[in-house]
C-alpha cells in the first residue's frame, strides 16, 4: 500500500514498552529507540504471525551484538486507551535483508521474523498414529505435544537459563469436530498435521467444512469460518452502553473536536480495493457450481455430487450459506445461474458407505477397528468439500484494504462496520449516502481476515492496516432499484 501523506498518529500513540533482541549466548538489548520500522502481520488463511524490523544502527549493533539471524525479539505493546489489551509477541529472527550504509556511521537492515511456534515447527516431525479421535482433538494434541511442551535442544530448549519460552507460547483454541477419526503421521511437521485435519474437520453446528487455522495476538485457533461469521461486530472499549466500532471514509460528518480524540481512531486515512469480481475466476475456483467425485477402492465404486450455488441458497432443504449478509452474489438471471461444476472438480480416493465396512454382508469380520482403524473410522469429508469450495471463493469475491489509526485491540477474524460513501453526485442519492452493495448504517459488516501494526519510528505513524472480505451483499441484486435502498 502507498505510503500515508500525513503523519497524524505520533509517538504518544503507541506505548511500546518492549523490545529487545536476545542474542543466542543469552544478551538483552533495549532497540525501541532504534526501531525505524516494525510491521507485525496476522492473517486468517496464514498458520502464524511474521514480522519485520527496520534497525537504524548508530551502535554497530549488527557487528558487536552480533546479530546473525539467530536472536528472539520480544515485543509488547499496546495502543493508549485500549485498556489492559497489550500485544505481547516472542518472534524468532530467521533472516536479514536490506544491509545498507546511510553514511559512514549509520546503516539500515530489515530482520525478517516469524512466531517462536512457527520456528519449533520447522524444526519438529512427527511420526504417530492416532485413533478414534476428532479431528480437533488430533489438532489440539499435536500442537500441545509438539508445540506448547517442545523440547528441542540448544537455543529453543524450553529449560534454557536465559529465556523462559513456555512464558512466551501461545495455547490453542479449538471448535468441536464432528466424527471419530483415524490418522497416520510420518516425518510431516506440526502444523502441516494440524492444517490437515483442519481441511477434513466437519462441524457439528455448520454444514460447511470451513475450518481453518491461524494465529492471532491472543493464540492459535482451530475454527470454523461460519462462526466468525456469526459473531456481532465488535465494541468500542471504555463505552457504556457498549457501541458498535464504525470505520468512516472521510469525515463523515464527525466534528474537528471530535476527530482529534478518540473517534480519530475510527477514521479511513487510506482505502483501496484488492479483489473485485471475476466471473471466470469464480467459475474456476468452483463459486458458482462444482462437482465433487469420491472413489472407493474397497466398494469399487464412485460418488459423484454437484453442487450450485443458488440451488444451496435456495433450497429450504438444504441449509444455506452462513454470510455476513443475506443477499447472493449471482443474479438469478446470470449465466451463471445454472452453473454444473464443468469449470471445476475434484476427485478424492474416500470410502462412500455412510456406516461402517462391517456392517456389508461381505467385509463382516474383515474390516474392522482391531485390524484396520483408518477404513473403521472413515471420513466422509468429501461431502462438503463442494460447499468449502464456494465459501473460500465467496471470501475472495469482494475484498479491500483499509488504513486506520493504530489500534491493538484489533484482530484477524473480528467482525467490524465500515461505512463507505456511495460514488454519486446526484442528489437524491445524498440522502443515502453510502455503498448500495456493501449497506448502509443498519448493515455494513465485513470480516477481518489480514491485519498489520505498522508503526514507523522515524516519522512517528502507527497505522492498523485491515484487510476485510465481504461474502455477501447488503442489497437484492435481483431487485431494480432507483438511488434508493
Amino acid at each position: 500500500m502507498p505510503g500515508i501523506s500525513e503523519a497524524n498518529f505520533l509517538n504518544d500513540n503507541i506505548e511500546l514498552t518492549s523490545a529487545s533482541l536476545i542474542s543466542s549466548d543469552g544478551s538483552h538489548v533495549d532497540i525501541r529507540y532504534q526501531v525505524a520500522d516494525l510491521s507485525i502481520k496476522e492473517n486468517i488463511f496464514t498458520q502464524s504471525m511474521s514480522a519485520s524490523l527496520v534497525i537504524l544502527d548508530g551502535i554497530g549493533l549488527i557487528d558487536k551484538f552480533p546479530i546473525v539471524g539467530e536472536e528472539f525479539f520480544s515485543l509488547r505493546f499496546r495502543t493508549p486507551g485500549s485498556g489492559n489489551v497489550f500485544v505481547t509477541k516472542l518472534f524468532a529472527v530467521y533472516s536479514i535483508s536490506d544491509r545498507k550504509k546511510s553514511d559512514d556511521r549509520l546503516e539500515m537492515y530489515t530482520l525478517n521474523m516469524v512466531s517462536i511456534e512457527s520456528m519449533i515447527d520447522t524444526l519438529t516431525t512427527v511420526d504417530r498414529n492416532y485413533v478414534g479421535l476428532r479431528y480437533d482433538e488430533i489438532a489440539k494434541k499435536v500442537f500441545e505435544d509438539f508445540i506448547l511442551n517442545s523440547d528441542l535442544k540448544g537455543g529453543l530448549n524450553v529449560k534454557d537459563r536465559y529465556i523462559d519460552l513456555a512464558r512466551f507460547k501461545k495455547k490453542i483454541s479449538v471448535d468441536q469436530s464432528s466424527g471419530l477419526h483415524s490418522l497416520t503421521t510420518v516425518g510431516d511437521t506440526p502444523f502441516k498435521i494440524i492444517k490437515k485435519c483442519a481441511d477434513l474437520a466437519q462441524s457439528i453446528d455448520y454444514p460447511d467444512s470451513d475450518f481453518i487455522f491461524y494465529e492471532d495476538r491472543d493464540g492459535f485457533n482451530f475454527i470454523a469460518i461460519s462462526s466468525l461469521l456469526e459473531a456481532e461486530p465488535l465494541k468500542r472499549i471504555g463505552v457504556n452502553p457498549p457501541v458498535e466500532v464504525v470505520y468512516a471514509m472521510g469525515d463523515q460528518g464527525i466534528e474537528e473536536s471530535r476527530q482529534k480524540g478518540k473517534f480519530r481512531y475510527d477514521l479511513i486515512r487510506q482505502f483501496e480495493f484488492n479483489n473485485s469480481p471475476d466471473t471466470i475466476k469464480s467459475s474456476h475456483t468452483g463459486m458458482y457450481g462444482n462437482k465433487i467425485h469420491a472413489f472407493d477402492p474397497i466398494l469399487k465404486k464412485r460418488n459423484t455430487i454437484t453442487n450450485n450455488y443458488l440451488n444451496i441458497q435456495r433450497d429450504k432443504k438444504i441449509p444455506s450459506f452462513k454470510t455476513l449478509d443475506s443477499n447472493n452474489l449471482v443474479s438469478e438471471k446470470s449465466i451463471h445461474s445454472n452453473d454444473t461444476g464443468a469449470s471445476h472438480s475434484q476427485y478424492y480416493i474416500n470410502n462412500i458407505f455412510d456406516k461402517n465396512y462391517e456392517e456389508v454382508e461381505y467385509m463382516k469380520n474383515r474390516i474392522a477397528q482391531n485390524n484396520d482403524r483408518h477404513l473403521f473410522h472413515h471420513d466422509d469429508s468429501y461431502k462438503s468439500k463442494g460447499r468449502t469450495a464456494m465459501k473460500f471463493s465467496l471470501l475472495n469475491n469482494y475484498t479491500l484494504t483499509i488504513a486506520v489509526g493504530g489500534n491493538s485491540n484489533l484482530v484477524v477474524g473480528n467482525i467490524v462496520n465500515v461505512e463507505l460513501p456511495l460514488s454519486s453526485d446526484l442528489e437524491e442519492d445524498k440522502l443515502q449516502p453510502y455503498s448500495h452493495l456493501f449497506g448502509n448504517k443498519k448493515s455494513n459488516k465485513f470480516l477481518i481476515t489480514g491485519l498489520t501494526h505498522n508503526f514507523i519510528g522515524t516519522a512517528g505513524r502507527y497505522f492498523t492496516y485491515l484487510t476485510l472480505a465481504k461474502d455477501s451483499y447488503f442489497n437484492d441484486i435481483n431487485t431494480k432499484y432507483v438511488g434508493k435502498i
